[in-house]
């Protein structure tokens, strides 16, 4: 699953656009939030090793819709996965951030409980989430 950087032309325009990892820190970010604690971003700085940026964030959820919508109203800079803001990003309602500081790539899985004979509805599905997921995780 591929994640993207992003925040709304108005929230750019009136903080500025970040053109490094380290800038993240004077920006409102809003985070993750599991357990209590905010989940760090994992970014790939230039040299490609991973980066996780200390973010002083202005609010975290423990929903990554309600984040993505949060972002969309102009509250700040999000780290969320691509197809969670492919349309607001398609409509210029978001704006990719740090594009050079690619978001790391996160293993999605198919999980279901072990069985001897794999009933048919469920090996269905997996056939159409096989055929449909990359699609709709592709960057382009």
């Amino acid at each position: 699953m591929v994640g993207t950087a992003a925040s709304t032309p108005g929230y750019l325009r009136k903080h500025g656009t970040p053109a490094s990892i380290a800038d993240l820190a004077s920006h409102r970010c809003l985070v993750y939030m599991h357990g209590g604690q905010s989940v760090p971003w994992s970014l790939a700085g230039p040299d490609g090793n991973i980066a996780r940026p200390e973010l002083a964030h202005r609010l975290g959820f423990d929903d990554i819709d309600t984040i993505a919508a949060a972002a969309i109203r102009g509250a700040g800079l999000v780290n969320v996965p691509l197809w969670l803001v492919r349309e607001p990003l398609d409509q210029g309602t978001l704006v990719r951030v740090l594009p050079q500081a690619s978001v790391i790539r996160t293993p999605l899985h198919l999980v279901w409980p072990r069985t001897r004979f794999l009933p048919h509805k469920l090996s269905v599905t997996i056939d159409l989430l096989v055929e449909a997921i990359p699609g709709v995780l592709a960057l382009d």
